[in-house]
């Protein structure tokens, strides 16, 4: 069982997303911007986050950053969620530090098999 971020700033979203990944098994709490989901990580740090590039203040990249640089919480698996998918978006979200870059909206199957990945990682 995993610990789970979810950082959107669209309420239905966010919490489709936490019901979803409940439902595999993990645990998932919820932030609407990036300074919520840093100071949820750093109390609580997750074994995973998924983010939304697109966030109102402090984007999704700013978060990434930003979790990196917190020793708590630095070595969680970050998955971007955006609808942008062009080689220079992936290249942004990986010098930003995500490890996954997902195009919303999101699969089932991408939200399991980034859950695996994130699972094989701690282990």
């Amino acid at each position: 069982m995993l610990d789970v971020l979810v950082v959107e700033d669209d309420t239905d979203s966010r919490e489709m997303l936490c019901e979803i990944i409940r439902a595999l098994g993990h645990r998932a709490y919820g932030a609407a911007d990036a300074d919520e989901g840093l100071a949820l990580a750093t109390r609580t740090p997750p074994q995973i986050a998924f983010v939304d590039l697109g966030l109102p203040g402090r984007d999704g990249c700013a978060f990434a950053r930003s979790v990196r640089q917190e020793s708590s919480c630095a070595s969680a698996y970050l998955v971007a969620l955006t609808g942008y998918g062009n080689p220079e978006d992936k290249a942004a979200t990986r010098a930003a530090g995500f490890d996954q870059h997902l195009l919303k909206p999101v699969g089932i199957e991408s939200v399991r098999a980034a859950l695996q990945a994130a699972s094989a990682r701690q282990h």
